[in-house]
C-alpha cells in the first residue's frame, strides 16, 4: 500500500495538546509533492518552536517506544482503562458496544435500549439523531455522537442504531458520565 497511501498524523492529537494545531503527512515523494506545494501557500503560520518541540518528543518517544516510561504506552494504558469503564458502563443499559482496539471513540449498538425509551417526538432523519437529542435533552443529559451523521445521506440509514462517545475525557467527566448511566439504568428498572 506504500504507493498509493499518505499518513497523516496531528501533534494536538497524538499528544493532547489541541493548541498546537500543528500536524505532518508522509508518504511516497509522487503523493507528497503536490502537497508541499499546497503547503507552501495554505499555512498563514506555524511556529518555528514547535515544530522543533515535535521533533524533539517524537525522537526521544521513539527512543523510549515499547517501554513503560513512554507517553505512548502511558496514554494507552490510560486510554484502555477508561475505554473499558465505558463498555462497562454500555453494556450495564444494555447497549452493544464495539470494542476498538486504538483511537479513542467507542461506538455501541442502542437498538435494545431503544426498545425501552420514547425518543419519537424528536426530530431527525435517523434513529441515532433523534435517540441523541432525546439523550441530550432529557434528564439524562448525556451527549452522544450519532453515527449516522459520518454517513452520507444515501447510506445513513447503515448506521442508525450507533452512537459514538469519547472515552479521551478526564476522571472528572468520565465519573460524571458514570453517575449519569447508573442513574438512568437505575430509572429504566423502574
Amino acid at each position: 500500500m506504500w504507493e498509493r497511501t499518505i499518513t497523516i498524523g496531528s501533534a494536538g492529537k497524538t499528544f493532547s495538546a489541541t493548541g498546537w494545531k500543528i500536524g505532518y503527512a508522509y508518504g511516497p515523494e509522487n503523493l507528497i509533492a503536490p502537497m508541499n506545494l499546497m503547503h507552501l501557500n495554505i499555512p498563514t503560520s506555524c511556529a518555528t518552536p514547535l515544530q522543533e518541540a515535535l521533533a524533539v518528543v517524537y525522537e526521544r518517544e521513539f527512543d523510549r517506544l515499547n517501554r513503560k516510561s513512554s507517553y505512548f504506552s502511558k496514554v494507552s494504558a490510560m486510554l484502555q482503562k477508561r475505554r473499558d469503564k465505558l463498555v462497562k458502563l454500555f453494556r450495564k443499559i444494555k447497549m452493544i458496544p464495539y470494542i476498538p482496539e486504538g483511537g479513542y471513540f467507542l461506538i455501541a449498538d442502542f437498538s435494545k435500549l431503544a426498545n425501552r425509551v420514547n425518543f419519537s417526538s424528536e426530530t431527525g432523519n435517523t434513529k441515532d439523531v433523534k435517540f441523541s437529542k432525546w439523550l441530550s435533552k432529557t434528564k439524562v443529559k448525556l451527549l452522544p455522537i450519532p453515527a449516522s451523521v459520518l454517513y452520507s445521506s444515501e447510506h445513513e440509514e447503515m448506521a442508525e442504531n450507533w452512537i459514538r462517545l469519547s472515552f479521551a475525557r478526564s476522571k472528572k467527566t468520565l465519573k460524571r458520565v458514570e453517575e449519569i448511566i447508573i442513574e438512568f439504568s437505575n430509572s429504566l428498572a423502574n
